[in-house]
């Protein structure tokens, strides 16, 4: 019996150590039709420690759904770069919204 739970204490610990890879892994996929034109919106004012995630047409059930802006919480050091429909060979690829880190410049020290 202890075996048993240290085996399943040590498969827990070893998929816990192995979220945050799986938390930036990037799912995609094809769609052969087109998404709908943007529907227009007025932008929120500006919220300090939030960020916009504008609304997308996400493809639900064989067809394109339209899913609205909301709020998340800001991630310093980092930006939003939101979901978008990417024509590829004829088809259109899904990229999901991901943070990506800011790229702080640093000059040459010579």
């Amino acid at each position: 019996m202890r075996k048993l739970i240290a085996a399943a204490v040590l498969a827990a610990a070893a998929g816990a150590a192995s979220l945050p890879a799986a938390a930036h892994a990037h799912v995609g996929f094809f769609v052969g039709v087109a998404p709908p034109p943007v529907p227009y919106r007025v932008l929120p004012a500006p919220r300090p420690g939030w960020v916009w995630v504008p609304g997308a047409w996400e493809w639900r059930y064989g067809r394109y759904a339209w899913v609205p802006g909301h709020w998340i919480v800001a991630r310093p050091g980092f930006r939003y770069a939101p979901a978008v429909w990417v024509p590829r060979h004829g088809r259109w690829a899904w990229r999901a919204g991901v943070w990506v880190p800011l790229r702080h410049h640093h000059p040459h020290r010579w």
